[in-house]
C-alpha cells in the first residue's frame, strides 16, 4: 500500500470526528459558525466600496459669455 492510500484511508475517521466536533462547536461559537460556512458553504465577506464623487460644477449655470470672460481674464 502506498503512502497516500494509507493516509487516505487511515486519516478519514479524524476528519470525521474533527467535523463533529466543529458542528458543535459552532452551536454556541458564532466564529467556528461564520469559519465553516466559509470552508464548507462557499461564503464569504462581502466588502461594498462606494467611491461616489459629489462634485458640484461651480461654472454650471453661468453663460457662455461669462465662461469667456473668465477665460480671458490674467
Amino acid at each position: 500500500m502506498k503512502f497516500n492510500e494509507a493516509f487516505a484511508m487511515y486519516s478519514a475517521p479524524g476528519k470525521v470526528s474533527l467535523r463533529r466536533f466543529q458542528y458543535e462547536l459552532a452551536r454556541s461559537n458564532a466564529t467556528m459558525a461564520i469559519w465553516l460556512g466559509k470552508q464548507w458553504l462557499g461564503q464569504k465577506d462581502l466588502q461594498v466600496v462606494d467611491q461616489t464623487v459629489n462634485f458640484r460644477n461651480p461654472f454650471a449655470n453661468l453663460t457662455e459669455e461669462e465662461l469667456k470672460k473668465i477665460a480671458n481674464e490674467p
